[in-house]
């Protein structure tokens, strides 16, 4: 299986978001209940978001934000996040 190069990953992607929504990364990590780090190390490709409650915290909120359907939000929370594991494997 190949991606394109211009596929969004995790990272991109929530860049992305957070500037359509006017959210700062410190105002995230307080909204879906995690550290600040873990956003930074989000939004600079270290680590995914993996834990589910995290994941729906964070679909639910930007989904609202831009007005979007909640499970539209996750299913690209999920792609992207699968999108960054295949090209960490390569």
């Amino acid at each position: 299986m190949t991606y394109e190069q211009n596929e969004p990953d995790f990272e991109r992607w929530l860049k992305h978001a957070l500037t359509q929504t006017n959210i700062k990364p410190s105002e995230l990590a307080k909204i879906i209940e995690v550290d600040r780090t873990t956003v930074y190390s989000w939004l600079s490709g270290k680590k995914l978001i993996n834990d589910t409650t995290s994941r729906i915290r964070l679909a639910k909120i930007i989904s609202h934000k831009m007005d979007l359907d909640y499970r539209d939000v996750i299913i690209e929370i999920l792609w992207t996040c699968h999108v960054s594991e295949y090209r960490r494997s390569l």
